[in-house]
């Protein structure tokens, strides 16, 4: 009978995950108890149904945290009804994972990737230097809002171009779009990282805003500036080609790109696609209506990214009159939130273990360890190697998010004595650098199905960026928290 069950749960799951999503924003909407319990049941209801299709990793961590939780929750004297929400705590990141990769849909149906090919071409010469600089600030731009889909869809984009301009065109394209998107993530308003950080400390996006914005273009400068050095390894010894002569050559069919969605749209052979500008006007556009929801709804970041993606997105496709196709589209959403199996179970998991140990007599004395490393490091230099805890947690199978999340109850600024601004620039930016670093997060694995590449040789190829990146992450952190103690 429990079989049978399990079965049918596992049959629902794309069903059960977009209904935890739905409760999740109806509790953003109109806050209850009753809607706090149903959001927890559908979350323990897509736990179970996702766990038979998940991962052998997210099997184990699911296991892991459910048992220590279970321990902690027993230590606290936690009771059945006090306990059974926390299983929801999560659930505005699971919907943030679920809901984010629409605002891809009007990019991908606006065809915008026909402005990104004249865009290349628009240069004298086109040398490896004007290529990466052109690819980078494209991913830059782009990632803002696509987030890791803009990966495939520059990829099979400049594929074409770049592959009989450059020598080792794969690590060439991979370079540049990492060094645009992992940069563009450090500030990006629909970055998990971002989110789940501003929420876990309890700091606006505005306050950050600066210190990561400059951050992030001191990252793409640094990822430019080391391509430079490296130029003449990618350059191919033959007559500089011109626009002219790239525009003369006949057209070729490649793979399919990450506008699938929209392929079977009519219009897709003869529009030449909107121009670049729709993308950071729609960018600018995103951050005021964001942020104007929390500020109108008293909604955390995660909370009013949950009630305003899907309506914006929206609103673009009708600007550019695709309402049809973005219906479509939409619908065709469900079956990529049917296979986020491994966030469903690892993050309700994860959530009740960290309500667990919030509620339980041990976060004291894991304050206390913290606040005693924080006296004896001093915070400048506690801010300094922080970033690297999230680094090495992703080498054995932790997500960024699932650490974030994890020592949540006990990095707070008032714990460690830290600045909430410098804190956050260590914990975004170091997760930053887990995305393109890990083997086991969606960017290399993406990277790697795209291009038919090792995700470990696309790792190899991205350490020497990751580590400028880190040391000038390290150096922020700490700087800045002298700063402001001395302020």
């Amino acid at each position: 009978m429990l079989k049978t069950c399990v079965n049918l749960l596992a049959m629902a799951r794309g069903p059960l995950f977009l209904t935890t999503v739905v409760l999740y924003a109806a509790d953003t909407l109109c806050p209850g108890r009753l809607l706090e319990d149903l959001l927890a049941s559908a979350a323990v209801a897509s736990m179970v149904a996702g766990f038979g299709t998940a991962s052998r990793q997210a099997k184990t961590l699911t296991v892991l945290f459910l048992a220590a939780g279970l321990v902690l929750a027993r230590t606290g004297h936690a009771t059945l009804p006090l306990a059974w929400p926390w299983f929801g705590d999560l659930s505005g990141l699971l919907a943030l994972f679920s809901i984010v990769p629409v605002l891809a849909i009007p990019v991908r149906l606006g065809r915008y990737e026909r402005s990104v090919e004249r865009l290349l071409l628009a240069g004298p010469a086109l040398t490896p230097r004007y290529l990466f600089c052109v690819i980078a600030g494209l991913a830059y731009l782009m990632a803002s809002l696509m987030n890791v889909a803009v990966i495939p869809l520059l990829y099979h984009t400049t594929e074409p171009l770049i592959r009989v301009r450059v020598r080792s065109p794969r690590r060439f394209i991979l370079e540049s779009i990492v060094c645009g998107y992992a940069t563009a993530l450090t500030w990006s308003p629909v970055a998990a990282v971002v989110a789940a950080v501003i929420h876990v400390i309890g700091i606006s996006w505005l306050a950050v805003l600066p210190a990561m914005g400059l951050l992030s273009l001191v990252g793409l400068g640094l990822g430019v500036a080391w391509f430079m050095l490296r130029e003449p390894a990618f350059a191919l010894h033959v007559r500089p080609a011109t626009a002219a002569a790239v525009a003369a050559e006949p057209p070729q069919v490649y793979p399919a790109t990450a506008a699938a969605l929209a392929a079977d749209h009519p219009s897709d052979t003869s529009s030449p696609g909107r121009p670049i500008w729709h993308i950071a006007a729609g960018v600018v556009a995103f951050a005021v209506v964001l942020l104007s929801a929390q500020a109108l709804g008293h909604w955390s970041m995660l909370q009013a990214i949950a009630i305003v993606c899907v309506p914006f997105a929206w609103a673009w496709s009708a600007c550019i009159r695709e309402q049809p196709a973005f219906r479509q589209a939409l619908a065709a959403h469900r079956s990529y939130v049917q296979k986020l199996e491994n966030l469903f179970t690892v993050f309700t998991a994860a959530g009740f273990f960290v309500q667990a140990l919030s509620h339980s007599p041990f976060l004291s004395r894991v304050d206390h360890a913290f606040l005693t490393l924080s006296h004896v490091l001093g915070p400048y230099l506690l801010l300094a190697l922080l970033p690297l805890l999230p680094m090495l947690l992703s080498l054995i199978g932790f997500h960024p998010m699932v650490s974030l999340s994890l020592f949540a109850p006990v990095l707070r600024p008032e714990v460690i004595h830290a600045s909430p601004l410098w804190l956050a620039v260590a914990l975004v930016g170091g997760s930053i650098i887990t995305y393109v670093f890990s083997p086991f997060t969606a960017t290399l694995n993406i990277a790697s199905a795209v291009s038919s590449e090792p995700p470990l040789a696309i790792m190899r190829w991205n350490l020497p960026f990751c580590g400028l990146f880190l040391v000038v992450v390290m150096a922020a952190a700490a700087l800045g928290q002298a700063l402001a103690t001395s302020a």
